[in-house]
């Protein structure tokens, strides 16, 4: 999920994680939300990233819904944006 153009949330199976950074960490520890979100790849290796699992009465509570997203999007906001590379013209003939 995305705004104005920062991810600060990914919905896997169902389940809404929040993204998280350094500076919120200790707001998500705070709110009970320590479970980080993991993918595990068909080598076995597991890799972690920073995103938190919403509680599940966050669905039907307007008011926490807002403020995890916006802690979240805050999140996203302080998150360097990677520049794609530009293609190389091709040199002319």
């Amino acid at each position: 999920l995305y705004l104005d153009g920062a991810i600060f949330a990914i919905m896997v199976d169902g389940e809404l994680w929040f993204k998280s950074d350094e500076e919120a960490n200790a707001f998500w520890d705070g709110e009970g939300c320590t479970e980080r979100f993991t993918v595990t790849f068909r080598d076995g290796t597991v890799d972690g990233m920073n995103y938190r699992r919403a509680p599940s009465d966050v669905y039907d509570d307007a008011e926490a819904m807002q403020r995890y997203a916006a802690v979240a999007a805050e999140a996203g906001r302080r998150r360097p944006v990677r520049k794609r590379a530009k293609k190389k013209a091709a040199p002319e003939a």
